[in-house]
């Protein structure tokens, strides 16, 4: 029996009429392309693009396919495939389906001769599911991305405005009082602390932000913010606080929570200018296996939820998929940086949590937060805020300070600051400086983390090994989180974050010496 597909070497196979009746018995959707046109599909590819199988032959094939899509595949010589006999063919793209629904397909193609004339068959394979997995993943590394190069930023500057801080605290104490100079030196060290804010969210952009979290009750905290949400989202929109019938603490940072939740509810009363309906609700609710498989970077658990939704305006899924990326913003030019939500991603990832938004057009907003639960049975979430001491009178027989700092202008502005305020101060610019000065007459360290060589933490180590009753402080321009892991790993050594006030070091040097010193005269 002769073989109907065989031809001379080069030319394309034939599709003997008995293929068609195998074709149409394939759970494979297949497809067959002559002229640009359908000239075949099978049951499996009409289900796949959600078209009887008669309708969609003679069809333009650009036709099935997603708008944004056809120029991609025009690129890649799709017109040309038909004439082609280069072998096979891969692609990806979106099939649009008569109900509005979009598919992702991986469509391997091959030219082969259909009905004596060139074309091009082909099958497809829906992957949906691996492209929005692959773009999540994506999206998270690009965010990862941006926090990391925004919090290298944030370190740097925050070294200049420890600088401007110190220096216009100085000028301002060694002006006359209520003086023009004065006042303009007050104005610096004001705008420096307003540049500090903005480093700030730069930090939490990067989930380097200083934490302090404790273990606190959402649904209550939420419950004394009631008041406070509907001054903020004006007396046209109608707020509605749903608790769940279960609640467990999570370990977080209260102020941090409370900004997360002060950005959505801005959020969503913008996007209501004529009025509407606010609901946060908050419940808890067990993460398993089948929630991941719509969103697989969750992880299995029990965490709170906090859903802050609204029935306004909306957004098309492309730009939400973009909502958490630092300057996207719908809001007019001049309002708004476009860092509002690129901070709540930030401040949320830094307290292992997950968040992601759910939007449509003229449908409103729904941000979900979640947060683990706290597995610590004590609920310090309204412990009493301890005052620090007042900076007062210098300490008699003045605390000897080794100050370590590889910026000139830092250690320069910091010796001085902390030898105006009763300090004996000698200072080093590396490490390896500080060891050939160290001696029992130091009884504090201070030192900056990130210096050239050995690190401030290694350096704290290494020195309390010789001289155990060293008090240690150490700074950063970068938030006490960077340094929870590794050979910098910060531990239970104390910490203050740059930029800072020079009372602020001063009282922390003093609450350091004290302790020790009650110790030496009971």
């Amino acid at each position: 029996m002769k073989d109907s597909t065989h031809r001379p070497a080069g030319d394309r196979p034939v599709v003997p009429a008995a293929a068609a009746n195998l074709a149409d018995a394939s759970p494979a959707p297949l497809f067959v392309i002559q002229d640009h046109r359908l000239r075949y599909v099978n049951h499996a590819f009409a289900a796949l693009a959600g078209v009887e199988a008669s309708e969609l032959v003679g069809r333009a094939s650009l036709d099935v396919i997603h708008p944004d899509d056809r120029a991609h595949l025009l690129e890649r010589g799709y017109e040309q495939q038909e004439q082609s006999t280069r072998g096979v063919s891969r692609s990806q793209f979106r099939l649009r389906r008569p109900d509005g629904g979009e598919l992702w397909v991986y469509a391997t193609t091959a030219p082969l001769v259909y009905e004596g004339r060139p074309a091009i068959i082909g099958t497809a394979i829906e992957v949906t599911e691996r492209r929005h997995a692959q773009e999540a993943v994506s999206r998270s590394q690009r965010l990862e991305a941006i926090g990391r190069l925004a919090g290298s930023i944030a370190h740097d500057f925050n070294n200049l405005l420890q600088v401007v801080i110190g220096h216009a605290e100085r000028l301002a104490s060694g002006l006359p009082q209520d003086s023009a100079l004065q006042k303009s030196a007050g104005e610096i060290r004001a705008s420096a602390s307003r540049a500090a804010q903005i480093t700030d969210r730069l930090l939490s952009l990067g989930q380097r932000q200083v934490l302090d979290p404790r273990s606190l009750d959402m649904p209550r905290l939420v419950a004394d913010l009631r008041n406070a949400i509907q001054r903020r989202v004006g007396a046209s929109v109608t707020l509605v606080i749903r608790r769940g019938r279960r609640a467990k603490p999570v370990r977080v940072d209260r102020m941090r929570l409370i900004h997360v939740l002060a950005h959505l509810v801005d959020n969503a009363r913008e996007a209501m200018p004529e009025g509407g309906q606010l609901t946060v609700s908050t419940e808890l609710l067990e993460v398993d296996e089948s929630m991941r498989a719509d969103r697989p970077w969750l992880r299995v658990g029990s965490f709170m939820r906090l859903q802050v939704e609204d029935t306004g305006t909306g957004m098309d899924a492309a730009f939400a998929s973009r909502a958490f990326e630092p300057f996207v913003t719908t809001k007019p030019k001049g309002r708004g940086a476009g860092l509002g939500l690129a901070t709540v991603y930030g401040l949320v990832k830094q307290s292992n949590g997950f968040i992601w938004v759910e939007s449509a057009p003229n449908a409103g907003t729904r941000v979900v937060v979640l947060l683990p639960i706290d597995s610590a049975v004590a609920d310090e979430a309204h412990a009493p805020v301890v005052s620090a001491p007042a900076v007062s009178t210098p300490m008699p027989d003045l605390p000897r300070v080794l100050l370590v700092e590889d910026e000139g202008a830092v250690r320069e502005l910091l010796s001085s600051a902390l030898e105006r305020n009763g300090f004996d101060v000698v200072t080093a610019g590396s490490a390896e400086e500080a060891l050939t000065l160290a001696s029992p007459a130091f009884q504090i360290l201070l030192s900056d983390i990130s210096l050239p060589g050995m690190s401030g933490v290694q350096l704290a180590r290494q020195l309390r090994r010789s001289l155990p009753a060293l008090r240690v402080l150490l700074m950063s321009g970068y938030a006490r989180e960077e340094f929870s892991s590794g050979p910098n790993a910060v531990d239970d050594l104390p910490f203050i974050p740059k930029p800072f006030a020079t009372r602020t070091v001063v009282e922390r040097l003093r609450s350091l010496i004290e302790p020790a010193r009650e110790q030496l005269q009971a």
